[in-house]
């Protein structure tokens, strides 16, 4: 349990694995070790990604309190010394984050005295940290994540336009139109370049791009290039 200046917050998960879908409780356990009272607590904890907040979930001592979010905080009764207030709530694991496993700290704020000191105002205690890995149990057992990337270029046609005084010059392909790995042929077949000088052309230079995508797949076969 963690060590406190004015109290002690031990927080635990029902699990520390997670299915796409399930849900898993939260337990926060406040105990004041202080001599005096804690008053005007605020209790806190801040929603991982990956999960989503199951609403009415919160319990204060075995008892609902349905309006309750601890991600927008709720506040406590004063809890005298030496006592104890447990506070449970649950989660559904919703998607898999960038950083798995997720952690989450619970916190209070509150108002007491200390010994030979006076009254402290905005007082601060954090529970332990709590991690939990959520995972896609659909996935076969031995998968793991894997990330796939596709490299797409496009490159335009080089052409040529000779004006030689005609409104609508014609144009002469001489290239090929390619996206990823396939090909689309120039709209005019190939044609000889028998254009003088002294015929008015433009050129026109072919243009490539290309875009990266990376995606996951979560449940790709093991080739042993995963971590085990």
């Amino acid at each position: 349990m963690p060590s406190g200046i004015y109290a002690n917050l031990n927080k635990e998960a029902s699990t520390d694995r997670a299915c796409l879908g399930t849900a898993i409780t939260y337990t926060v356990t406040i105990q004041n070790i202080n001599t005096h009272p804690l008053t005007e607590i605020t209790f806190v904890d801040t929603i991982p990604p990956g999960f989503y907040f199951q609403q009415g979930s919160v319990l204060i001592n075995g008892e609902e309190r349905p309006s309750y979010d601890p991600g927008e905080g709720f506040p406590l009764l004063p809890i005298n010394p030496m006592m104890s207030v447990e506070v449970e709530f649950s989660v559904e694991a919703s998607f898999i984050p960038t950083d798995n496993p997720t952690t989450n700290i619970a916190h209070i704020n509150f108002r007491t005295i200390e010994e030979g000191t006076g009254p402290i105002d905005n007082a601060t205690e954090p529970s332990n940290p709590v991690s939990v890995t959520i995972v896609d149990c659909e996935c076969d057992e031995g998968a793991c994540e894997i990330e796939v990337c596709k490299i797409y270029s496009i490159s335009l046609p080089f052409t040529v336009k000779p004006f030689a005084r005609k409104e609508t010059p014609d144009i002469v392909c001489f290239g090929q139109m390619t996206l990823s790995n396939g090909h689309t042929p120039c709209p005019d077949p190939r044609q000889e370049f028998d254009y003088t000088l002294t015929q008015r052309i433009r050129v026109e230079l072919p243009v490539a791009f290309g875009a990266e995508v990376c995606y996951e797949e979560p449940c790709a076969e093991d080739d042993g290039e995963c971590d085990v």
